[in-house]
């Protein structure tokens, strides 16, 4: 009995390591920008212009590639607003070849071919894409909050001569 253990004590480890590795292996996988919209000048109150792609993923596990999973993305070029799509058709290129985009100050819409519109309001997407790049100097000094508040931070100097004070006294 105990010459057995030795021999299958490396198969329990790589099959532990394998449980754990599952997770991530199956969400490795090939994505794709089925399409792509770019902003009007000024759209949501940003200075840079901004993107929202339609993007389909696979994971490598999902050899014939029959769960698919999509996704739009609104981005400045750095951080993103990412929401997670269900496509309400069979065909996916004639679905997104038929959507549209309308970009406003206040919302991105994102309309279907069948007329349902998808609507991201601009503040939503300026906390997670662009909230250093609002046209307003006073929104970029005071970016809203994840609470819908304005947040005043202190200057460094401020802090700084606190610390001093603080130390020194």
């Amino acid at each position: 009995m105990r010459s057995k253990l030795p021999r299958l004590l490396p198969y329990g480890i790589l099959t532990v390591l394998l449980l754990l590795a599952a997770p991530v292996i199956s969400r490795i996988g090939s994505q794709q920008t089925m399409r792509k919209w770019n902003s009007t000048p000024g759209a949501l109150g940003v200075s840079r212009p901004l993107t929202l792609s339609f993007q389909r993923h696979v994971a490598y596990v999902d050899v014939l590639a029959g769960y698919p999973t999509y996704r739009l993305l609104i981005t400045d070029g750095g951080y993103g607003y990412v929401h997670d799509f269900q496509i309400p058709s069979a065909d996916p290129k004639t679905f997104v070849q038929g959507c549209r985009v309308a970009w406003d100050t206040n919302r991105v819409e994102f309309i279907m071919p069948g007329g349902e519109t998808l609507t991201f309001p601009a503040q939503v997407v300026i906390q997670q894409t662009a909230h250093d790049n609002v046209v307003e100097p006073h929104a970029a000094a005071n970016p809203p909050s994840r609470l819908g508040h304005s947040i005043t931070l202190p200057d460094f100097d401020s802090v700084s001569a606190s610390f001093q004070r603080l130390i020194s006294g």
